[in-house]
C-alpha cells in the first residue's frame, strides 16, 4: 500500500528512508544534509563510494547503521552531479531496481521523500506519478512524503527541551559552540516557521559547521549520566508509545506534558496527513492511523 503523506519524513514509524544523493560525493542539501549530519559514517563511507566512482544512476545503497534502534537508510541516485537537474529515467531507473530487490534486502517498510522533486528540479506531478507506478507493484508499507517546513522533525523539539534546560555557558563548553551562536540558535527555535534543525539555517550567522556541533551534541547525549537532564520522548513518539495501552489521550496531557502554550501548539506537531483532526462535541479530536488501528486523541 503507498500512502501520500505531507510532513517531515523523519518522523515516519517505517523501518527504512529513502536518502536522495547524486554521484559525486556532496550532501548538502535538503535530505541528504539531513542525513549527513545524522549518519556521520554513512556520509563517510558514501564519499569514499563516489571517489572510486562506485555509485551510478540505477544502483541503490542500503545503509544499516551499527544501532539497531536507527532506521535503515537507503541511498537513491537521482542526479549525477549535484549541480545538474535530475531526469525522470533517472527516478525509472532507480525505482526498477527497488523492486527488483527490496525484498532480499530485508526492507519491510519504506518511506521515501518526492524523488528528484525540489533540488532536483521534476515537477512534483511528475515525481508523484513515476512513484506510484512502480511502488504499487510492491506488497509492502510505503510512504511518500510531500515535504512541510511546519512539520517538526524526530530531533527538533528534543533538542529545543535540551537547549533551554542547560545554560548557555554550560551549552558553550559541551558543543564548541561561540556563546553568541550559543544565544542566537536559543532565539532561533523560538521563531514559529523554525521547527527541524536543518530550518536554523535559515538564520544569518549560523552555517555548516554549528549545525554539525549540534548535531553531535544531540547525538552524543548521555540520558542516564548521573546529574544530567533527563530529556523526554517527542510529542509524536509519546504518543504512538501511550496508544499501545490506551484508546485515546487528551490534548491538554500532551500540553502539559511538553510544556507548549496553546492546543494549536500541539495540533503543529501532527501537521502530517499520518493525523486527521475532527469534532466530537465540543471536543476537539484527533484520529491516529498507526499499523491499520485507528485510535483517538482528545481533548477534555
Amino acid at each position: 500500500m503507498v500512502e501520500i503523506i505531507k510532513g517531515n519524513i523523519f518522523t515516519t514509524q517505517c523501518q527504512t528512508i529513502v536518502n536522495t544523493i547524486n554521484c559525486v560525493g556532496v550532501m548538502g542539501a535538503g535530505i541528504a544534509y539531513e542525513c549527513r549530519l545524522r549518519y556521520p559514517p554513512m556520509y563517510e563511507r558514501y564519499v569514499e563510494l563516489c571517489k572510486k566512482k562506485k555509485l551510478k544512476i540505477g544502483q541503490l545503497w542500503l545503509y544499516k547503521p551499527e544501532n539497531l534502534n536507527d532506521k535503515w537508510v537507503l541511498n537513491f541516485p537521482t542526479k549525477y552531479h549535484w549541480k545538474y537537474e535530475s531526469k525522470p529515467d533517472y527516478l525509472e531507473k532507480g525505482l526498477q531496481k527497488f523492486v527488483d530487490t527490496y525484498n532480499e534486502k530485508g526492507i519491510t517498510s519504506i518511506a521515501f521523500p518526492l524523488l528528484g522533486a525540489s533540488n532536483g528540479g521534476i515537477p512534483e506531478d511528475i515525481s508523484l506519478n513515476i512513484m506510484e507506478k512502480y511502488l504499487a507493484k510492491c506488497n509492502i508499507k510505503i510512504e511518500i512524503y510531500q515535504y512541510t517546513p511546519l512539520a517538526h522533525d524526530d530531533l527538533f523539539l528534543k533538542f529545543k527541551e535540551l537547549w533551554n534546560k542547560i545554560s548557555e555557558e554550560d551549552l558553550k563548553e559541551k558543543t564548541g559552540i561561540k556563546l553568541d551562536l550559543v544565544k542566537k540558535i536559543k532565539n532561533a527555535m523560538e521563531v514559529d516557521n523554525i521547527r527541524s534543525l536543518s530550518r536554523l539555517l535559515t538564520v544569518k550567522g549560523i552555517g555548516n559547521e554549528t549545525l554539525e556541533k549540534s548535531f553531535k551534541f544531540i547525538n552524543n547525549y548521555n540520558e542516564g549520566t548521573e546529574n544530567q537532564l533527563k530529556l523526554s520522548t517527542n510529542p509524536i513518539e509519546y504518543v504512538l508509545k501511550e496508544l499501545k495501552t490506551k484508546s485515546y489521550i487528551s490534548i491538554t496531557e500532551i500540553k502539559e506534558k511538553f510544556k507548549m502554550k496553546t492546543n494549536k501548539a500541539v495540533k503543529e506537531c501532527f501537521v502530517s496527513t499520518e493525523f486527521e483532526f475532527f469534532k466530537q462535541g465540543n471536543k476537539e479530536m484527533i484520529k491516529l492511523k498507526y499499523k491499520g488501528v485507528q485510535r483517538e486523541l482528545f481533548e477534555n
